[in-house]
């Protein structure tokens, strides 16, 4: 909950190369929003991590329109794919059974089983038709948006921009890093912090995707799943 110290003003959203207020850009988000992060190496979300804290943000946000004292923790999850697993607790992905380890083949019943209303996909990412039907049905009636990241925070054909001054953001991500042993940093190779930053500032791009792309990189394909 540390991370309410920033409000919308700390963020600049470009979106299509137009800026747009935070509280537009993330004006659905609210107090029940659900958000999933696919993290397959671990330290991959941190590419993500400023898209990551927009959303925490928002979230708070909906707290700080009732104006009266709160004590809240996002029911935000990232999903990881071997361990150690990173710890993104400084990124307010809090407690830590948020960090949910998962095999490949169950992200779609984990997903859905948290009943995750945005999720965050690294670029390359695709399950192919892993999902049973049920479980397909399940992420359409639950999924209403979908993000493309890159671990190095500079996706292809971004349609997102977001800036936020450096710190604390970069120190919160350090700690990410340093919740894992040294021989499971792999990742850390592909996601600089010094590369990151720019000046006084860090960027990360994204591309929005369609729900039927973002259904179908979870192994949710349009015409269902498997039986």
């Amino acid at each position: 909950m540390h991370s309410s110290v920033l409000r919308a003003t700390d963020f600049q959203v470009v979106v299509e190369g137009d800026e747009t207020p935070h509280g537009r850009f993330f004006a659905e988000v609210g107090k029940t929003t659900r958000i999933g992060v696919v993290s397959p190496e671990g330290l991959d979300a941190t590419g993500a991590s400023l898209l990551m804290m927009a959303f925490v943000t928002a979230f708070y946000d909906r707290y700080r329109e009732g104006g009266d004292e709160f004590f809240a923790y996002p029911d935000y999850f990232v999903f990881q794919m071997q361990s150690p697993l990173v710890d993104y607790g400084m990124l307010d992905f809090w407690p830590n059974h948020k960090m949910v380890l998962v095999e490949p083949g169950e992200l779609p019943e984990a997903v859905t089983d948290r009943a995750v209303n945005v999720l965050l996909i690294p670029e390359g990412f695709h399950l192919g038709e892993s999902a049973t039907n049920v479980t397909a049905e399940s992420a359409r009636r639950t999924i209403s948006r979908g993000f493309c990241y890159a671990p190095d925070g500079r996706v292809t054909k971004p349609t997102l921009r977001l800036t936020c001054a450096e710190e604390p953001i970069l120190s919160w991500m350090g700690r990410a890093f340093e919740s894992v042993e040294e021989e499971s940093r792999v990742a850390r190779e592909r996601v600089s912090i010094d590369d990151a930053s720019e000046g006084s500032t860090v960027t990360q791009h994204f591309r929005e995707m369609t729900l039927e792309e973002a259904l179908d990189r979870l192994g949710c394909c349009e015409n269902g799943g498997k039986e």
